[in-house]
């Protein structure tokens, strides 16, 4: 299996920081007030597994369980295994940083 490149890993920790950043700091009527922007939704006007997860990630940051599953009840799943992705880029190229340094 071939190495993930650290420069990619470092992009994905940083990235999934700035997004749990944001989602964290930007007030929820904002973030409810949002457009639509899944294809399903809009062309076929049928809701995917996916839609609502961005609303149901920010009221899971924000402390609001019961809102996050009211819009989308795979945030229960989806939440932990994305807290656990990152958390795992975040070591893996921790690791190799300080492995190179030291």
């Amino acid at each position: 299996m071939q190495r993930i490149p650290s420069w990619v890993l470092g992009a994905l920790s940083l990235g999934g920081l700035v997004a749990i950043g944001v989602l964290a700091v930007i007030p929820l009527s904002v973030i409810d007030g949002l457009p639509v922007f899944c294809l399903s939704r809009i062309v076929l006007g049928v809701r995917c597994p996916g839609c609502g997860m961005t609303q149901a990630m920010a009221h899971l940051l924000h402390g609001d369980f019961t809102a996050a599953v009211a819009r989308n009840h795979l945030v229960v799943a989806v939440g932990p295994a994305s807290a656990a992705a990152w958390a795992a880029c975040v070591h893996v190229g921790s690791r190799r940083l300080f492995a190179r340094h030291a």
